[in-house]
């Protein structure tokens, strides 16, 4: 009797519609994460471009900004500082005082191609070292060598000490002159000669130095104006404005060199234990 009795039993699965939303928003979840670890990684590579772009567009260009203003800064410095030796050690024979000189050289690059730097360490230092050349001999000597290498060709080191030595030595500096091309007559040597012998010195430089501008007068300032010439000076003005900036920066490099030899020296006092560590 029991065998026969059967009873239909029929389940209500409640809970496969739950599970199947957890499962759909546990999908959703996961979606909106890999969402936000993408757009996290685009952010990220976004930034990446951003730091480097500023390298190549702001960083680098002030770097080389700042290396540059100090290198000319320091070839400013370095020439006026061989014209201030310069001074000393002659005692002045020129009788011009170094801040003197410096205005001059200014005044120079205005009416020429040259850098102040370059007529500083080049024409003005070189001709301090021919003592007889003094007063307005030796601006006009400087202002020669600008023409003739100017027309010439010629770099103004050498031929500041061309003219120096002809101006210091009329006699004898006539012949140097000569064999660059720079031709005197007979009666002019022979004037020249006379002065000397008399100990007139000075008239005879004035004579080499009219000669000199008979036959270069005017060269440096026609060079200024003509072709690439105000280009050239523009560079130099440029120039100028850099070595301004880099006489401020470089009040910056004490604290920063005193703070790395005090690193240094505090690495040095270390242990090799504590050394080998740390890197």
């Amino acid at each position: 009797m029991l065998d026969a009795l059967t009873f239909p039993i029929t389940a209500d699965n409640r809970t496969a519609a739950v599970f199947a939303r957890i499962k759909g928003d546990l999908t959703g979840v996961k979606g909106a994460l890999a969402s936000v670890e993408d757009r996290a990684k685009r952010a990220g590579r976004s930034m990446r471009n951003i730091g480097l772009g500023m390298s190549a567009g702001l960083t680098a260009p002030l770097t080389l900004l700042g290396k540059e203003t100090l290198r000319l800064y320091d070839i400013q410095a370095q020439a006026q500082g061989v014209v201030e030796q310069a001074v000393l050690s002659t005692g002045g024979a020129a009788g011009k005082s170094s801040e003197e000189l410096f205005r001059m050289a200014s005044g120079l690059q205005e009416i020429s191609t040259f850098g102040d730097e370059d007529i500083l360490s080049n024409v003005t230092a070189q001709m301090l070292t021919f003592t007889s050349v003094t007063g307005d001999e030796f601006d006009r000597a400087q202002k020669a060598v600008l023409n003739i290498s100017t027309l010439m060709k010629t770099d103004l080191k050498s031929t500041a000490i061309q003219v120096g030595k002809a101006l210091n030595d009329p006699v004898k500096g006539l012949t140097a002159l000569s064999r660059t091309g720079i031709q005197f007559t007979d009666d002019q040597k022979e004037v020249i000669k006379a002065l000397v012998e008399t100990g007139q010195v000075a008239q005879a430089q004035t004579l080499i130095l009219d000669e000199l501008d008979k036959q270069f007068g005017g060269q440096a300032e026609a060079a200024a104006r003509i072709g690439l010439g105000p280009l050239k000076q523009l560079g130099n003005a440029i120039g100028d404005v850099k070595e301004e900036l880099g006489a401020q920066l470089v009040t910056f490099l004490p604290p920063i060199t005193d703070a790395v030899k005090s690193a240094v020296k505090w690495f040095q006092a270390l242990s090799p234990e504590v050394k080998r560590t740390i890197v």
